[in-house]
């Protein structure tokens, strides 16, 4: 596990996964390592990928991260999971959607209606990765999606246009509003407030 950013429940349910399944993830921050002093992401792949049956990589830099990931796995002979990127935040989304199932059963999700509110918060920058990675997966699912955003908060283009072809074929419906206030309006589902673990 390569944290290039802090971690609290993304670090702990990786490492409690990985005890309960019988290995062992070993903790690695990036500034611990000659990451620090210009290892590159193809060397990080051909190191962790002889080392590890896996490798996990958390690299949030705007811009960078994804990209890094791609690299590290290019190199790499194992597999690499996404724990958060600059674009996605895989883990973090399915786990919201086993939550959801548990609640509602696998079929009842269909049909549902998610608010997903996002916006900048000064004591902590909310990742763009949340939101987009949660439009993307709610949308295959037949839900009725609702991104609530100040205007200025936009997301990718691409990731948008993602998520309302995933609605139109699954059956759900994909919207995008900037009034809170009507966004939570009828919701069965309010993320962050009711499911998130951010």
């Amino acid at each position: 596990m390569l944290f290039f950013f802090t971690s609290t429940r993304t670090r702990g349910s990786f490492e409690a996964g990985m005890a309960q399944l019988g290995g062992h993830a070993a903790f690695i921050e990036s500034q611990t390592t000659q990451i620090s002093h210009g290892d590159t992401a193809k060397e990080i792949g051909e190191i962790y990928g002889r080392y590890f049956d896996g490798i996990a990589i958390r690299q949030c830099d705007w811009g960078v991260g994804n990209q890094y990931l791609r690299e590290v796995a290019a190199a790499s002979r194992v597999p690499v999971l996404n724990m958060q990127c600059d674009v996605y935040h895989p883990f973090q989304i399915l786990a919201d959607l086993m939550t959801i199932m548990e609640h509602y059963g696998r079929e009842g999700i269909r049909g549902k209606t998610i608010n997903v509110a996002w916006a900048y918060a000064s004591s902590y920058q909310k990742p763009i990765s949340v939101p987009q990675s949660l439009i993307l997966l709610m949308t295959r699912f037949g839900m009725h999606v609702r991104l609530t955003h100040p205007p200025e908060y936009k997301l990718m283009p691409d990731i948008v246009e993602q998520a309302r072809d995933n609605s139109k074929k699954h059956g759900g419906s994909f919207e995008i509003g900037h009034d809170f206030d009507e966004g939570f309006k009828g919701a069965d589902i309010l993320y962050p407030k009711s499911w998130g673990a951010c």
